[in-house]
């Protein structure tokens, strides 16, 4: 058969690389590079393309483009030397030989060890989708030295790649890699020299004759590079869906049947056999990507697990263990799953969801800062308000747990600045709710009703010394300018007093008048022992007390004389009478019932230091005795009267 183009430079490729020595066994269209086979020319990349459009920032070595270096495979230009700046790559594409992940080792990357290279690989899955899983590396420990040459000269390595290290599941398909150099050695740079892929499936053929499988009853074709056998119908052949079941067929129904595949194998779900009459959708051997191994085609919610579409689970539709998109349900997966008593699921707090997959809501007990809460106690704490912030006294939300009474965002004329109720007295100046001053009750300086103290306020204040207050500081109204009561005795001389020394003192009655005898008032403070205003029976005019015998004539007492003693026979006797002497009278009372007489003249003629009388008698007075003795006898009866 005709090589096509292609065909035909590749077939240069493997001449030139066995001129070259790195090609050192060919068995048919088989190509063998150190340890590894590849089943021809069409198992290498179809073509490269880089990210930045410059070969990673690298350049050709020696010379030439980085899509001829690669693709040339010449041991002499064929250097990538990909830089290995973050997101430069080379994205190369096996379009005539796919890549399928099976055991070990898929593809396998060649690298001109001019420096210690890492390589970065991605692979594209689903196929054509357009998206990439993550990058793994590939370190220079993993690689191996094919013992082959590559560029310059340069030993040949491999960096054998197992698509499973990159997520691809099993069996399943990949046609593009993104291939980039990462910094894990000497150098910072890939020399990519070629790639070529080790699972190709089916052998790669040139024509018929690289299939042949000496079998006499199949007709072995090549196309595409691919081998496909077809029974031959040479005598003594069996003809798979004649009806007849001969030698080495399980079945023959003519083609397929719900118990026979039209490879008139019996019907088995994991034969590889698709059997739709059988009710399989797909048979790929086993489960897949994109069958299940119960030959249904993978749908998430089918009931059946397919760990290798990536399936942690399947129950059929969410369950309290699997979510409806078929991860293992957990809080936190970015998937509410209802069954498994989840409000919501943000992938984690949100505005909306909590943590644990529960609403949004002050008071759940839950602190979700991304909606605003700095607490949540699960309604009001000495520590978290009910508004699911911090309790602080100030912040407008009265929290009693924490001691407030209120809270107006500061003072107000009904609360403290303290959170405290305004209440005058409570020892918290509170000017909003009218307060000066507040001392906790009556101080010096503050009234009890929280103004300052003044005397003239109206509020008498015992602590600053008033003792009233008129609301004024007019003298004379009972209350005068220093706020004490204008009463006797308050130590201030008001009006109408002539003194006031608080009491009696030696200058001023207890009545707050002038100390004076005879007042009326006594004075113990000031020597009286008494004050009739005057003599009376028990108080002498000197405001001692009337007693005979203290030097003071006391008519109302009854005294006709007082001469500082009690004597008698002094003129004035014990009871404060006048002692009279008379003719013929020897004493006081010396009448003999005769005439009196009297020894000798008295001679008083109203001589100083006499009775006053200015008397003289001279012998016998005939008609003035009658009268004297008269005088007498009325003298002695006043005397015994008084003593009675």
């Amino acid at each position: 058969m005709p090589i096509s183009p292609r065909s035909s430079r590749l077939s240069s490729f493997v001449a030139a690389m066995l001129l070259a020595g790195a090609l050192p066994s060919l068995a048919e269209a088989q190509i063998t590079i150190g340890p590894y086979t590849f089943s021809g020319p069409e198992a290498f990349i179809d073509s490269i393309s880089y990210s930045d459009g410059s070969c990673g920032g690298g350049f050709g070595y020696p010379s030439g483009s980085c899509v001829t270096n690669v693709l040339g495979h010449s041991p002499t230009v064929c250097n990538a030397n990909m830089a290995c700046a973050p997101g430069t790559y080379g994205t190369a594409e096996f379009s005539d030989v796919p890549i399928v992940n099976g055991p070990g080792v898929d593809v396998v990357l060649f690298d001109s060890r001019f420096s210690l290279d890492g390589y970065a690989v991605a692979a594209e899955f689903p196929v054509g989708s357009g998206t990439y899983t993550d990058f793994d590396t590939w370190s220079g420990a993993e690689q191996t030295d094919t013992g082959a040459s590559g560029c310059g000269g340069a030993s040949l390595w491999a960096v054998p790649v197992d698509l499973s290290r990159l997520g691809v599941p099993a069996g399943a398909t990949v046609a593009r890699l993104r291939i980039g150099s990462a910094d894990v050695g000497s150098g910072c740079q890939a020399d990519l020299t070629m790639a070529g892929v080790l699972n190709g499936g089916s052998l790669v053929c040139l024509d018929a004759g690289d299939c042949n499988d000496g079998d006499p009853c199949t007709t072995d074709t090549c196309s595409a590079g691919a081998c496909s056998y077809a029974p031959s119908g040479a005598p003594g052949c069996s003809t798979c869906g004649d009806g007849t079941v001969e030698p080495g067929e399980d079945c023959d129904d003519a083609g397929e049947s719900a118990t026979c595949d039209a490879d008139c194998t019996a019907v088995a779900c994991g034969d590889g056999t698709t059997n739709t009459t059988a009710g399989e959708t797909c048979d790929d051997a086993g489960e897949s990507a994109t069958c299940d191994a119960d030959c249904t085609a993978v749908a998430c919610g089918d009931g059946t697990t397919n760990t290798t579409a990536g399936e942690t689970c399947d129950d059929a539709g969410e369950s309290a263990t699997c979510d409806a998109d078929c991860s293992a349900a957990m809080c936190g997966d970015g998937t509410t799953n209802t069954t498994a008593g989840e409000t919501c699921d943000d992938a984690g707090e949100s505005a909306t969801c909590d943590a644990d997959c529960s609403a949004v809501m002050c008071g759940d007990g839950t602190t979700n800062t991304t909606a605003g809460e700095t607490c949540d106690d699960a309604g009001e704490s000495a520590t978290c308000d009910a508004d699911c912030s911090a309790a602080e006294c100030g912040d407008g939300t009265t929290n009693a747990t924490a001691g407030e009474d209120c809270d107006d965002a500061g003072e107000s004329a009904t609360c403290n600045a303290d959170c405290s109720a305004a209440t005058c007295g409570d020892g918290t100046v509170n000017a909003m709710a009218g307060e000066t001053c507040d001392d906790a009750g009556e101080s010096a300086s503050c009234d009890a009703d929280c103004s300052a103290a003044e005397c003239g306020d109206g509020v008498q204040n015992t602590m600053a010394g008033e003792s009233c207050d008129d609301g004024n500081t007019d003298d004379g109204d009972g209350c005068n300018a220093s706020c004490v009561s204008e009463v006797c005795g308050n130590g201030t001389t008001d009006a109408g007093e002539d003194c006031d020394d608080e009491g009696e003192s030696a200058t001023c009655d207890e009545d707050c008048t002038a100390a004076v005898c005879g007042d009326g008032v006594t004075n113990a403070t000031a020597g009286e022992d008494c004050d009739d205003e005057g003599e009376s029976a028990t108080c002498d005019a000197d405001c001692s007390a009337a007693t005979c015998g203290d030097g003071t004539v006391n008519a109302a007492a009854g005294e006709l004389c007082d001469d500082g003693n009690t004597e008698a026979g002094d003129g004035c006797d014990a009871s404060c009478l006048t002692e009279v002497e008379d003719a013929g009278v020897a004493e006081d009372a010396g009448v003999g019932g005769g005439d009196a007489s009297v020894g000798s003249d008295a001679g008083m003629g109203g001589a100083a230091g006499g009775s006053g009388c200015g008397c003289s008698t001279v012998g016998r007075r005939g008609p003035l005795a009658p009268l004297g003795l008269g005088l007498l006898v009325v003298g002695l009866m006043l005397v015994r009267r008084r003593r009675r």
